[in-house]
This record gives C-alpha cells, sequence and structure tokens, in this order.
C-alpha cells in the first residue's frame, strides 16, 4: 500500500498541481477575457475616435474645401464689390466729366442770356427813349401848332362847333 499510498499521494500532488495550474489558467483565461473585453472596448473606442477624427478631418477638409470656396465666394464677392466701386468710382468721374461739360455749356447759355438781356434791355431803353422822343416830338409839334394857329384858334373851335352841330 505504500506504494499505492505513494502513488495516491503522486495522484494527488499531481491533481493539486494540475488544480493550481487550471487555476492559474483560468485566471489567465479570465485575465485574458478581460483583456479581450478591454482590448475589443479600446478598438471600438479607438474606431469610434479614428472615425471621429476621420470625420473631423474630412469635416476640415470639407470646411478648408467650403471655407476656400467661401473664401474664393467671398473673393470674388469683394471683387465683384471692388469692381462695381470701380464702376461706381468711374460712374462718379463721368459725372462729375458730365457735369463739369454741363456747366461749360451753363455758362456759355448763361453768358449768351446775359448778352442777350443786354441787347434786350438796350434796345427797350432804345425803344423806350425814342417813345419819349416822340412824344416830345409829338408835343413839340403840337405846340408848334398850336403857334401857328394862335390867331386862327377861335376860328378852329368855331369850326368844330359847327361841325358838331351839324
Amino acid at each position: 500500500m505504500d506504494v499505492i499510498d505513494g502513488l495516491l499521494r503522486i495522484k494527488r500532488v499531481r491533481e493539486t498541481s494540475r488544480e493550481t495550474e487550471m487555476r492559474l489558467a483560468r485566471q489567465k483565461l479570465e485575465q485574458a477575457a478581460e483583456a479581450l473585453r478591454r482590448a475589443s472596448e479600446e478598438q471600438k473606442q479607438r474606431d469610434r475616435e479614428r472615425t471621429q477624427r476621420e470625420q473631423s478631418l474630412y469635416e476640415e477638409v470639407c470646411k478648408r474645401t467650403v471655407v476656400v470656396r467661401e473664401l474664393d465666394d467671398l473673393k470674388h464677392e469683394v471683387d465683384t464689390m471692388k469692381e462695381a466701386a470701380r464702376t461706381d468710382a468711374q460712374a462718379v468721374v463721368d459725372a462729375q466729366a458730365q457735369r463739369q461739360t454741363r456747366r461749360q455749356e451753363f455758362d456759355t447759355a448763361t453768358g449768351s442770356w446775359r448778352l442777350a438781356a443786354q441787347a434786350t434791355r438796350k434796345f427797350e431803353d432804345l425803344s423806350s427813349e425814342q417813345r419819349i422822343e416822340r412824344a416830345a416830338h409829338a408835343e413839340w409839334l403840337a405846340d408848334l401848332e398850336l403857334e401857328e394857329h394862335a390867331g386862327r384858334r377861335p376860328i378852329v373851335l368855331e369850326m368844330e362847333e359847327s361841325e358838331e352841330e351839324a
């Protein structure tokens, strides 16, 4: 029995040893399972992070593209506004030149009008002077006629009275 007891002890030691190995293996399995779970979670997390990072990179690229487009659009809009400003500035210059031309035309017209107005006033003055002279001449003729006919005046009056009666 000693052999059998020795073999039994050997079997128990081996069993214990195997049990220990099994426990160690179980612990390692649990650790491996935990490591797998963590690795899986980390992978999923990294995948999410990578996906998010890729998306953010794409978004940044897209944003840069959009920003570039927006910048291009903004540049185009600014260029359009600058061109509109140049067009407006040219329109102002053209308007100033047109105003200058119109001002010269106005000054010329004003000068012509003034000359015409002066000529009109001169003719009005001449006309007035001629009327005054005609009136004075008519008065002088009337006075002269009166002087010539001073003696005949009563006869003229009598003739006029007789014509009126008839």
